[in-house]
């Protein structure tokens, strides 16, 4: 109804640990004696249920655990085959189904488990456009989901792996190498990492992501105030306009927009701080620090770096890319040029899946039968959009054969309303 596009990411659940029920809440006090057991028993304030005996057989005397985002930290003292007994370090209220974490203990583990495969097949079936794969430790993880989706038969979906695991920022190279996007995870991260590593670690994972082209989601605590209050705190605003200086191509709310009481003040929020932040970029500098940080992998990232360098010297209204996949816009992207890059398609699943890439206005156009109508239906969505205007100066993208993924070979500069030909 609003004529944008609307992308939906699936957030796999992943082998996240968690407690099993505590009626009401219990409070854990410092320095007592807590059991976690893989017995069937109810929570209260000596012990409660954990539903995973692999933790159980892997964690030993000395360990910290931290529960619900390590709002809560035991201390591991001794152990039986069923029984994990803790001295409460941090104490606080334990609430049913909390997430459990062991920082530093190896669990053998897998990523993507039975439950995930049942819901990774209905939300293709539901149409989503990304997978967020959870609890990532290495590229087989990711190998291993794309295998099962395309083993199902059917469609199949961009992964977005979560990066909230130390293993994973090890092994990150490898697994960015497999993805199609990262999301830096920081709830996670923070509890399986020391707190004081978050910081350089995101920047790490943005940086590694715009050197490759992929895009990657800054999520977690960005707004966390406003679940409860209408105004955000001065450190969230600093936060928000750090990950966009970063170089993230999006940010993400979860509690704020999920169970707080100012929504829409959350992503109004959001949006005016991204947007000033993104007014203060250095784009000649930015331009100039892309082109050193990647390679001439291939003719698209070549024609891409090509697009941004021009649409920057001759300062033009719009950069219009004519894409079959979202490759040539993704190409451009990361370049971070300061033109607004159109972005036309006739693919619907590549409509979608622009809406995550950084400065990309996705426009989905009728399938032509060459590439000069293809130009054409670029630079009439665009008009029709009001998005260039008669006298405007373009530059314009795109690539013969018609509709072969990866093809793009074509740069023109175009003054809109003339005449246009490029075939």
């Amino acid at each position: 109804e609003s004529g944008k596009s609307l992308a939906i990411l699936q957030d796999l659940c992943g082998p996240k640990i968690r407690v099993g029920q505590v009626a009401n809440g219990t409070r854990l006090r410092a320095d007592a004696r807590f059991v976690l057991t893989s017995r069937e028993v109810p929570g209260d304030e000596e012990s409660v249920h954990l539903p995973v005996p692999e933790m159980v057989a892997a964690v030993r005397p000395g360990n910290r655990l931290l529960l619900d985002d390590g709002l809560l930290e035991l201390e591991v003292v001794d152990r039986t085959p069923t029984d994990l007994i803790t001295r409460v370090i941090t104490g606080g209220v334990l609430g049913s189904n909390k997430g459990l974490a062991a920082p530093g203990v190896p669990l053998e583990i897998e990523a993507v488990t039975d439950k995930d495969e049942r819901d990774v097949l209905f939300g293709l079936r539901m149409g989503v456009d990304f997978v967020a794969l959870s609890f990532v430790r290495r590229a087989e993880d990711v190998l291993r989901l794309r295998g099962f989706m395309q083993s199902a038969g059917g469609r199949t979906a961009p992964i977005i792996v979560k990066i909230e695991k130390a293993e994973a920022v090890e092994n990150l190279d490898a697994i960015l190498s497999v993805a199609d996007g990262a999301m830096v995870a920081r709830g996670d991260l923070g509890v399986e990492m020391p707190i004081e590593d978050i910081p350089m670690t995101q920047k790490k994972i943005i940086r590694a992501c715009n050197r490759l082209g992929k895009p990657v989601i800054t999520a977690t605590q960005m707004l966390d105030s406003m679940i409860r209050n209408p105004r955000p705190t001065r450190a969230e605003v600093t936060d928000i306009a750090n990950a966009v200086l970063d170089g993230t191509d999006a940010l993400m709310l979860s509690g704020e927009t999920a169970v707080g009481a100012y929504p829409m003040e959350a992503v109004r929020t959001m949006a005016k701080v991204a947007d000033c932040a993104e007014a203060e970029l250095d784009f000649t500098h930015l331009l100039d620090e892309k082109q050193d940080l990647h390679g001439r992998a291939d003719v698209t990232d070549a024609i891409g770096e090509a697009v941004a360098t021009l649409a920057h010297d001759l300062e033009v209204k719009a950069i219009l890319c004519s894409t079959s996949s979202g490759g040539t816009a993704r190409a451009v992207s990361k370049f971070r040029p300061r033109t607004p890059i159109l972005a036309a398609t006739t693919n619907q699943e590549a409509y979608q899946a622009m809406a995550l890439y950084w400065g990309v206005r996705p426009m989905l156009v009728p399938f032509p039968s060459d590439t000069d109508e293809m130009i054409a239906n670029t630079i009439e969505a665009a008009t029709r959009l009001g998005l260039v205007h008669d006298g405007e100066r373009v530059v314009v993208t795109a690539g013969t054969p018609l509709g072969v993924p990866g093809s793009t070979n074509l740069i023109k500069v175009h003054v809109i309303g003339q005449p246009l030909r490029v075939s």
